[in-house]
């Protein structure tokens, strides 16, 4: 039983109903549980790319047996059955774009006010932890669809507590410290330069350190392994089978993108998903020849998060 956690957003008109959480098991073929959209407060849907429909970043806390998953404003606690237990909404929570989980609380990607924010659930605490010096603690950030200037997309989190941004408008990776608060361009401690054009969507660390990560790019449907010591990326696997075709949101045809990304290591293999567009496509790759799985029929439905149950795939 080897499943894996999908979060979806629609490429379709701003009012149409969009968004939807899969369990998916690979071992068995099927998708095993499914969760429409969730509740949001924001009231204006101009993004007809999911915005403020879309389900977008999660996590799963094998420990406690519990799902995270975010919408715009509001991150949702659900058990394995896709069941919710819980909702958190907060003032700071704009276009939310990911969620990771780091010491005892949950890193926030906040797209609209580009901003990143800690939320510890056991006291209801949000903290800025890095964040434009524009911010302003005493506006409700949630009442309107808005993206920021630098658009914080996604995050990841290595063994050594420091965590990295990947930014919509930039083709490069900054790396954090816990402690760091502050603005965008003071509180990097490292700064990764990609594949030059390049914009990259999510990055995952499988092995020690930061020396190596993966990463996937919406840009090019290719999903890339860098190294730090010889600045290389390898191109992993390149979503390049797909006819083009009409998105509802663009008059000429265009192609998806790569987005969701992780995976589980070992000494002899590498296994990673990705997620894909059009149809919600996930890819297992790796070590295995590629194998490529349609969530759903609607070819606007696309992939924003991929999430496995690790202990299943170990």
């Amino acid at each position: 039983m080897k499943r894996v956690l999908v979060t979806t957003v629609k490429r379709g008109r701003p009012v149409e109903e969009s968004g939807a959480v899969y369990i998916y098991d690979w071992d068995a073929k099927k998708i095993v549980y499914k969760m429409g959209m969730q509740h949001v407060y924001a009231r204006i849907p101009r993004n007809p790319r999911g915005g403020i429909r879309g389900m977008r970043g999660a996590f799963v806390d094998e420990r406690k047996r519990r799902i995270y998953v975010a919408s715009n404003d509001t991150i949702t606690t659900l058990n394995y059955k896709l069941e919710p237990v819980h909702a958190f909404s907060h003032p700071l929570f704009c276009n939310l774009h990911d969620i990771k989980p780091f010491k005892d609380g949950i890193l926030v990607a906040s797209c609209g006010n580009d901003a990143i924010l800690f939320y510890r659930p056991y006291d209801g605490d949000v903290i800025p932890l890095v964040h434009s010096e524009e911010l302003n603690s005493a506006y409700d950030y949630r009442l309107v669809d808005r993206h920021g200037s630098l658009r914080p997309n996604s995050l990841a989190v290595d063994k050594n507590n420091c965590f990295y941004v990947v930014f919509a408008t930039k083709d490069y990776i900054n790396k954090y410290a816990m402690e760091i608060k502050g603005t965008f361009s003071n509180a990097s401690l490292c700064k990764y330069d990609l594949t030059k054009g390049i914009t990259p969507h999510n990055m995952l660390f499988l092995e020690s350190g930061d020396k190596e990560f993966y990463y996937c790019s919406s840009e090019d449907s290719k999903l890339y392994k860098y190294s730090s010591t010889t600045t290389e990326d390898k191109v992993v696997y390149c979503d390049d089978d797909r006819p083009l075709f009409n998105w509802a949101s663009y008059k000429d045809t265009k192609w998806g993108w790569l987005r969701g990304l992780d995976g589980v290591w070992g000494v002899e293999k590498n296994t990673l998903v990705v997620g894909s567009s059009p149809y919600a496509r996930i890819i297992k790759t790796g070590f295995c020849k590629p194998e490529v799985v349609a969530l759903s029929d609607d070819k606007h439905e696309s992939v924003y998060s991929v999430c496995l149950f690790k202990k299943d795939w170990q």
